[in-house]
């Protein structure tokens, strides 16, 4: 089992599912730490040429499993404009829970609110009273 995963490398003109795919099969057969070990030979030994196995989901994988792929100026670009684009939707997913929690907090402060004022209107009127100048000196004069 474990020569033919090693025979069964990938070869330049696979693409990034065939590698990851070939990782996993190391990883059963070896061990994480050996299958690193092993992948990693295999990739530098295809050379320096693009192929279509260098994409962001294989430089994903490698580091969620303890390795780097390096990739050209292309596509360290891209993979910045990608990570920028996940923390911008981030942002867009606590601001979605934040607008919800503060509707929530408003529609009870809301209803709180109209059932004091429903329940004892003459303490509601002279404690909102009480915030204003004029009220104040009501409160004070004994107008209210």
């Amino acid at each position: 089992m474990a020569a033919t995963t090693i025979v069964n490398i990938p070869t330049q003109a696979s693409d990034s599912a065939a590698w990851i795919s070939w990782h996993k099969s190391l990883k059963g057969a070896f061990g994480r730490k050996k299958a690193n070990e092993i992948f990693l030979a295999a990739w530098n030994k295809r050379g320096s040429a693009i192929s279509l196995a260098n994409t962001s989901e294989l430089r994903d994988y490698a580091d969620k499993n303890g390795f780097v792929i390096e990739g050209n100026v292309l596509t360290n670009i891209t993979d910045a404009g990608s990570d920028v684009l996940d923390f911008m939707s981030d942002i867009f997913v606590v601001g979605k829970y934040a607008a919800l929690g503060l509707g929530i907090f408003l529609g009870v402060a809301t209803i709180s609110l109209a059932v004091s004022i429903f329940r004892n209107p003459y303490k509601s009127a002279r404690t909102a009273a009480a915030f204003t100048p004029v009220g104040r000196a009501a409160i004070i004069g004994g107008g209210l």
